[in-house]
């Protein structure tokens, strides 16, 4: 994110994801630098003009990110397409990206969350760690922090792998 230019690509970062509907849209209004207001179809037709400023007016492309998105209260989801709906959806104005756990593929996968679903362009699944990348990755961060010594027998690394030989197993 620190590489696109705040000026060029605006991005909105949510990270607490646990909050009530009227809370997430007045956090993505806040990203978009404006004072949300206290309905939420204030909140959503105020951030919506914002995007089509910066798209059409000043021809920067926004960014919403959501980080731990499986966390999103039921039905968000269609909300935020709503909010990403322009022109009948014969225009893309705004980039999304959702991040989270494999649980996040299960809620797109619900009826609700089906409209939002079919508008998904790429899907990354990231792999878990082998357990000699476990091993590798936990000495890097514990130097990056400081600590010199094993902190870790190297049972605890084969046990944090586990997942990664289940995933192994049912492929």
């Amino acid at each position: 994110m620190a590489s696109l230019g705040k000026s060029t690509h605006p991005v909105c970062y949510l990270d607490h994801t646990t909050c009530a509907v009227l809370g997430l849209h007045r956090e993505i209004a806040r990203g978009f630098q404006l004072e949300p207001g206290f309905r939420r179809a204030d909140v959503m037709n105020a951030t919506k003009q914002r995007l089509l400023k910066l798209s059409r007016t000043k021809k920067i492309r926004p960014g919403l990110i959501i980080d731990e998105a499986h966390l999103l209260p039921p039905g968000f989801l269609d909300e935020v397409r709503i909010l990403a709906n322009f022109d009948a959806d014969s225009r893309d104005e705004m980039t999304i990206i959702l991040a989270g756990q494999p649980q996040l593929e299960s809620n797109l996968g619900l009826a609700v969350n089906e409209a939002f679903a079919q508008r998904i362009v790429s899907k990354i699944r990231l792999r878990s760690f082998h357990p000699d990348e476990v091993a590798h990755y936990l000495d890097f961060r514990l130097q990056l922090a400081g600590r010199t010594a094993a902190l870790f027998l190297p049972e605890a690394f084969e046990a944090i792998a586990k997942p990664w030989e289940r995933a192994k197993r049912s492929s």
